[in-house]
């Protein structure tokens, strides 16, 4: 009798730390595949300062390219059509649910611009599908940084 006292005691406790721990499980994957395309975002920038060379010639901007409701994220170069020079998905699920904007231009060699016609305070966010507003993590970029909050 005690030690099915005992087992109920540690199954109840068990599956209300479940409900407990599962949101902040999916809470941290967003924070995650946020700081991950943060740094991507940099390294589009980073590109651009150095001056990395396309099919032996330097691009005159190179822009990282967010797609809506998807997880891919693609830094391509200005040329028409756009070579796309590397491409990730976001982990865990994790998609662009909105944004202001769904690109960010970085001039070569400055990189110190975005493109004039987005706001320069554009917001890419991410969250799952369906997810709540408290999964919900938005990337700010400016002409000089950027930031996940």
């Amino acid at each position: 009798m005690e030690l099915t006292a005992v087992m109920a005691i540690i199954i109840i406790v068990a599956l209300v730390s479940w409900g407990a721990i599962n949101p902040l499980k999916r809470k941290t994957q967003v924070d995650n595949a946020c700081n991950e395309a943060l740094s991507w975002v940099n390294k589009t920038r980073n590109y651009s300062l150095a001056g990395k060379m396309v099919n032996g010639v330097v691009p005159t901007a190179f822009q990282i390219v967010f797609t809506l409701n998807s997880s891919n994220i693609k830094i391509t170069d200005n040329a028409v059509p756009a070579n796309t020079l590397e491409s990730f998905d976001l982990p865990s699920g994790v998609v662009v649910t909105s944004a202001t904007a769904t690109s960010y231009t970085f001039p070569a060699p400055q990189a110190n611009t975005l493109n004039p016609a987005m706001t320069p305070s554009g917001s890419i966010y991410f969250n799952f599908p369906g997810g709540g507003s408290e999964t919900e993590k938005a990337l700010n970029a400016l002409p000089y940084r950027a930031a996940c909050q």
